[in-house]
């Protein structure tokens, strides 16, 4: 009876940490989704941003993008992107929001705000 007792808490322990490592992915698989390859283009009184997504896991996925810019992040646009497992897809987004004195790379951030299961 004591040897019950205590192994469930270490099954539980052993499990969980097995669990967070990624080894029971095979019953419940995640989208591993990154951004990557941001480019931010002027164009006229457009500012164009070029950018990258990676699905890296084995579910699909959906990647919630801002577009923000300035000292206080103000957030110009946010979509929402389906992206399939194992595979890259190139966007863009175009918006004229933007000022053209912040359309650069060190004043207009782009960046997941979330990852949804698809």
């Amino acid at each position: 009876m004591s040897v019950l007792i205590i192994s469930i808490p270490l099954v539980l322990i052993f499990s969980f940490a097995m669990y967070s490592q990624g080894y029971f992915e095979v019953f419940s698989p995640e989208p591993k989704i990154s951004l990557t390859n941001v480019t931010i283009i002027p164009e006229d009184n457009t500012c164009n941003v070029d950018f990258t997504l990676e699905n890296a896991g084995n579910a699909d996925g959906f990647a919630v993008i801002e577009l923000r810019f300035g000292t206080a992040n103000n957030l110009i646009e946010q979509n929402r992107y389906l992206i399939k497992a194992n595979t890259i897809k190139s966007n863009r987004i175009s918006t004229s929001a933007v000022p053209p004195q912040y359309c650069d790379l060190q004043q207009t951030v782009l960046i997941i705000a979330r990852i949804e299961k698809g």
